[in-house]
């Protein structure tokens, strides 16, 4: 098999064979922007220059159990689509908004990354790998219906 050159071809694979297989198959996506890195250090205190995006299948496949059409979906979320993985790279170099949502059992930091995309609101969750590994790795996607009239809550 030859590797995923897009994040819509890691979601076919992904989709299209049993958990367990190979969870690794995944690749670097793109650079953290200069810009984000700056306003992540200014807004949340993490340097996170010369850091690179990464997704792999294993968060594909997870993330679609709880938020795509093959998989069940909490209240007030949207399935996720095949397409809106596609804008995963808009998200995470043009957030609306970015924050500190927790930690790992293994004390990473979880980002999230907001925007608002074609009437909806897509939510990337992201893992800071630390200083010796230099990435942030792609953990969960969801996607709520926006509403306009209303303000988004943090």
């Amino acid at each position: 098999m030859d590797a995923p050159k897009t994040i819509g071809e890691l979601y076919d694979i992904a989709h299209s064979r049993p958990c367990g297989e190979d969870k690794k198959v995944g690749f670097k996506y793109a650079k953290v922007s200069d810009d984000v890195a700056d306003r992540i250090q200014r807004e949340l205190g993490l340097d996170l220059h010369g850091f690179d995006h990464q997704i792999n299948e294993q968060f594909i496949r997870h993330a679609g159990d709880g938020h795509d059409e093959h998989g069940e979906w909490r209240k007030g979320q949207i399935p996720i689509t095949r397409e809106d993985f596609e804008k995963i790279p808009f998200v995470v170099n043009q957030p609306d908004k970015i924050k500190i949502v927790g930690k790992t059992s293994q004390n990473l930091h979880i980002i999230q990354f907001k925007k608002r995309v074609n009437g909806h609101l897509l939510v990337l969750d992201v893992v800071h790998g630390g200083k010796r590994s230099r990435y942030l790795e792609f953990l969960s996607m969801m996607k709520y219906k926006s509403h306009p009239k209303k303000r988004e809550a943090d």
